[in-house]
């Protein structure tokens, strides 16, 4: 059976970091549509709602993996056979868990009646594997030059291409298959048919891309709502604790979507709020908007709101260590590892990547920063007179150098246990890469990077790569081996003509 951990754990694949930047514009944010979103809240708060789904997929719910594109659209699709994708415009435009857990089921109808198989070549699957495999290995840096790809993904033509009448069918067989999910798992069936109020006017504001892949009928609308009105379960809700995390992965993107200003105005603390979830999410989102404003006081002010109603969620401290990574890394450390320490607490087994690399980008800053003071340090004791001064500054030397060692081992710790629980992440791989680039590792580096470049559809870079680190490991070695079997692997998945040159 699919436990709740498994589909955490799938909810990793192929996506690329939304960090919490400390400054994000609109215009900018809009530069990042068609980019992959990762964020622990999100993957946990998607995972919990899709697990009680999961048994009626059977087998097919071992290789569901669930991601949500950054884009204002309303739309969701399946592509390449049972990646379901939901925009983050969707997400903010459903109002409750039952509308989204509704949305997730009629896409996993779509995934039962294997529609994607059948509509796309399998040559097109495995482009459009490729391109979701390579837009993971995209430095967060290039995302916004990157979105045209991402769009490739999010705009499936051979599924447009099918006539409206063949578009109608496959729908109307999603939906069925979306009742009976629900039904099984015992839930609410409403949210389908008040998804699809919100579709009845066709000139509803960003719902063009919806009725476009999902265009609705008379017939379809009449037996949806027949259908839900006589559902056993009809008058069940979500409980507390769902409706607290949907409100609060809403607001997160809300916060990050819109303007600060236009965040701070819809969560006005003056607004009121009719339920103690609703205020909660209130105060995240804005706490996130002073945080991108770089108002750190009016931040932390509102974190203080959120850690006396919850002081041991750990989200709540992966928010501190943002707000306070750019002026106090120190302390912003230390609420990246309480922030990892009561996650995997919580949620035992659970997806924790972008805490740990949270951490560990905080770790190699303040590294960078300790060994550029080292040097000045030491320039400053070889142009002093005095003795004592300069058997001060080495004992003060020699501590530092314990104390970057530590944090460099730490770093390197979090990536390997993270490649432990993510064998497949490219993210983890690319951070690794990083750490063992600068502390002269060229085997080691060569190696991850030629395997990332792998997982993420680049052949001939991986070739090289992998090559380059077979010529530097020790010979007979564990990671000699993975560099060698990874260049013959690669030269056996070439075209007929393919060839590899390396410089």
């Amino acid at each position: 059976m699919t436990t709740f951990a498994t589909i955490l754990k799938k909810l990793s694949s192929l996506l690329l970091i939304l960090l919490l930047l400390p400054k994000v514009e609109t215009a900018q944010a809009q530069n990042n549509a068609g980019s992959l979103i990762i964020d622990a809240e999100i993957s946990h708060t998607l995972a919990q709602i899709a697990t009680p789904l999961l048994p009626s997929l059977g087998d097919a719910s071992q290789r569901m993996s669930l991601h949500v594109l950054w884009g204002k659209d309303i739309n969701a699709f399946v592509t390449a056979g049972t990646h379901v994708v939901f925009l983050s415009g969707l997400i903010r435009a459903t109002d409750n868990v039952e509308e989204l857990r509704a949305v997730m089921a009629h896409e996993f109808g779509h995934v039962l009646a294997d529609h994607y198989a059948l509509t796309v070549s399998e040559r097109e699957r495995a482009n459009r594997v490729a391109l979701l495999l390579a837009l993971a290995s995209i430095p967060l840096s290039l995302v916004s030059r990157e979105a045209a790809i991402a769009n490739a993904i999010a705009s499936p033509q051979a599924i447009i291409n099918l006539t409206l009448a063949e578009r109608r069918a496959r729908e109307t067989i999603a939906d069925s298959s979306a009742l009976r999910i629900l039904e099984n798992a015992n839930l609410s069936p409403k949210g389908l048919t008040s998804f699809l109020k919100k579709l009845g006017d066709e000139k509803a504001k960003g719902y063009a891309a919806y009725l476009q892949s999902h265009p609705p009928s008379q017939d379809r609308i009449a037996f949806l709502a027949r259908s839900v009105a006589q559902s056993p379960n009809l008058a069940k809700v979500a409980t507390s604790r769902e409706r607290e995390d949907f409100e609060r992965m809403r607001a997160k993107l809300d916060a990050f979507t819109l303007a600060p200003r236009a965040t701070l105005k819809k969560y006005a603390k003056s607004k009121k709020v009719k339920s103690k979830e609703k205020n909660l999410a209130a105060t995240l989102a804005r706490a996130i908007a002073y945080h991108r404003q770089e108002k750190q006081p009016n931040a932390l002010e509102e974190l203080v709101s959120l850690l006396k109603q919850k002081p041991n969620d750990p989200f709540f401290f992966e928010l501190q260590g943002d707000i306070l990574r750019a002026r106090e890394p120190r302390k912003a450390q230390a609420a990246y590892r309480k922030a990892l320490r009561l996650f995997e607490q919580k949620y035992k087994r659970g997806y924790d990547l972008p805490i740990r690399i949270s951490l560990f980008d905080s770790l190699l800053a303040s590294t960078d920063i300790a060994s550029a003071d080292s040097a000045s340090t030491d320039s400053a004791s070889t142009d002093s007179a005095s003795a004592d001064s300069a058997s001060a500054d080495s004992a003060s030397a020699d501590e530092n150098a314990v104390k970057l060692s530590k944090e460099l081992e730490e770093a390197e710790n979090l990536m390997r246990v993270a490649l432990v629980k993510n064998p497949d992440s490219i993210l983890a791989r690319r951070r690794l890469a990083r750490l063992y680039d600068r502390q002269g590792k060229n085997g080691a580096r060569a190696l991850l990077w030629a395997e990332a470049l792998w997982l993420g559809g680049q052949k001939h870079k991986a070739y090289c790569n992998a090559k380059e680190a077979a010529l530097s490991l020790p010979q007979s070695s564990p990671a000699r081996l993975r560099a060698e079997d990874l260049t013959r692997q690669v030269l056996a998945n070439r075209k007929r003509g393919e060839k590899f040159a390396c410089s």
